[in-house]
């Protein structure tokens, strides 16, 4: 495989930028309300805080991205009770630099999204998966740092076409797993001190068949 259709995703993603219209998020305000303001392809920075709120993201080509101050980012804090932190079926989406904790379900989802970036966060602790792209093409997940998470840190489910790359797991109980995707490329990520390092599956029962 190359690495062209990454290139061109991330043109795409340039070019979208240029006309782009910036939300800014304080700490103490809503993340979802500037998502609810804005348009498809703007950019919405989150600065450094704490936000305890799932986000759902249903627009295209927006990037949600966190400003790190001073090595300090916006930290999502589920606090234990809620499920999921990002929730994206938008397609084109970029995801960055947050720092998620305590959440019941995962700390980035995916669903049915394409041409996706998450890259660049860290997250603890989430009690099923860290990051979660299902039923996607053409994504990118690279250098996050995953630990503590009750099932994989990262899942790549029933997907086409995505990089999993330059990532850290650890601590957790799988640190990659795929299941029921295809031409999906895992490399340069540092697995370590997991129950079990990668996972590569074939589940009977579900929609994709092959693998």
């Amino acid at each position: 495989r190359t690495r062209t259709g990454s290139l061109l995703l991330l043109l795409c993603h340039f070019s979208f930028s240029s006309a782009a219209t910036e939300h800014v998020v304080d700490d103490g305000e809503l993340i979802q309300a500037a998502i609810n303001k804005a348009s498809n392809g703007d950019v919405i920075k989150v600065m450094p805080g704490t936000y305890k709120e799932t986000i759902y993201i249903d627009k295209e080509n927006v990037t949600l991205s966190g400003v790190i101050v001073k090595g300090q980012r916006p930290l999502l804090d589920g606090e234990n009770t809620l499920n999921d932190a990002i929730l994206a079926a938008g397609h084109g989406v970029i995801i960055e630099n947050f720092l998620i904790k305590h959440y019941k379900a995962n700390g980035i989802m995916t669903q049915g999204a394409n041409n996706f970036i998450i890259r660049n966060n860290i997250i603890v602790g989430t009690s099923v998966y860290g990051i979660f792209p299902q039923f996607g093409k053409n994504g990118l997940v690279s250098h996050n740092i995953l630990s503590k998470v009750e099932d994989a840190a990262i899942y790549v489910g029933m997907c086409d076409n995505v990089d999993v790359v330059y990532n850290e797991t650890f601590d957790s109980v799988m640190g990659i797993e795929t299941e029921n995707s295809q031409n999906i490329l895992i490399e340069g990520n540092y697995i370590h001190d997991n129950a079990v390092g990668f996972v590569a599956s074939l589940v009977p029962g579900l929609p994709i068949k092959t693998a």
